[in-house]
């Protein structure tokens, strides 16, 4: 296993920021549209009742690399959920039959699921753009009820192929993830958490990555403490690793390793570009350390600036 410090620097044009930016809508957008063409796949080439809500998932998508601050605005809105929900009525309402098969019905769940991860998603990009700078602090009990949200959201994905745990004493080896995240604020107060805004969705992305790249058995570690002069970020999984040779390319605009090009996904490789890019933004420093077949350890740390510490030092 070899660790490296991040040097590479990342050029990118305004579409490939805004997709970086973007990404976690595109991916949900990309959910949302499987399931519906799941459910109506059309009959002979004809478009079924879920089809104009297929061709909306597909357009927002093209407009978040165009415009995104209009597109999320329409997703914050309700328009995009209230269409799908339209659609998805008429579509039971005229296949009574397949509307309550037990496959259907999971779609459904799931479906309803991603579109309310999708408007919280909306709803935190609208907060965060309107001060880029800001750093936001939570108590440790919402900042974990965020994140068991998050777990919640991806094991409803997996439709039952897997589970997410947090206590090793309820995992099934071979059915379940185990996670283990832990967070932390400064002596004087760890009970408050604060972190850039933008490092939320960076943490996300890396749990989402290792839980990825990590089989169904194996455990995923993450960390974040803010010591008030540092904030540090840590994410670690047992999952496939990256070799050697490529730790250094992984963090460019979507690269994926060699080891996992087999592996179907969602995403378009941006998760580390995101969180070295951000860190860079920040003055801050990023490490991976990782080998094929031996998982993978990102530490991001980044100096917290005065202005932060002063109003944390008030609070």
């Amino acid at each position: 296993m070899k660790e490296i410090e991040v040097q590479s620097a990342i050029n990118l044009d305004a579409e490939k920021k805004h997709l970086l930016d973007c990404h976690s809508f595109i991916n949900i957008l990309n959910v949302i549209a499987g399931e519906l063409q799941l459910m109506d796949p059309g009959v002979n080439g004809a478009a079924g009742p879920l089809q104009p809500a297929v061709g909306l998932c597909l357009d927002l998508a093209d407009s978040l690399r165009i415009d995104p601050a209009a597109a999320v605005k329409r997703i914050s809105s309700n328009e995009v959920a209230e269409f799908i929900e339209k659609q998805l009525a008429l579509f039971q309402n005229s296949n009574k039959g397949a509307a309550q098969a037990v496959d259907t019905q999971e779609s459904i769940k799931n479906l309803q699921s991603a579109l309310y991860i999708l408007k919280c998603r909306a709803l935190e990009y609208e907060e965060r753009i309107s001060n880029e700078s800001r750093w936001l602090c939570e108590n440790q009990r919402t900042f974990h009820e965020y994140f068991a949200s998050f777990f919640a959201g991806i094991e409803q994905n997996s439709k039952g192929n897997y589970r997410i745990q947090t206590n090793i004493a309820k995992t099934i080896y071979g059915r379940d993830y185990l996670i283990n995240m832990a967070a932390s604020g400064p002596e004087e107060d760890p009970d408050r958490i604060c972190l850039p805004a933008v490092f939320k969705d960076v943490l996300r992305d890396l749990i989402a990555n290792a839980r990825k790249y990590t089989a169904v058995g194996g455990s995923i570690t993450a960390g974040i403490h803010n010591d008030g002069q540092n904030l540090r970020i840590v994410v670690e999984d047992t999952g496939r690793g990256i070799p050697e040779h490529e730790l250094e390319s992984v963090v460019q605009f979507g690269y994926r390793g060699s080891n996992v090009q087999d592996k179907p996904t969602m995403g378009g490789g941006f998760g580390l570009t995101k969180a070295w890019l951000n860190t860079q933004q920040l003055q801050g420093r990023m490490w991976i350390r990782s080998g094929l077949n031996e998982g993978t350890r990102i530490v991001i740390s980044i100096p917290v600036p005065a202005s932060e510490q002063s109003r944390s030092a008030a609070h």
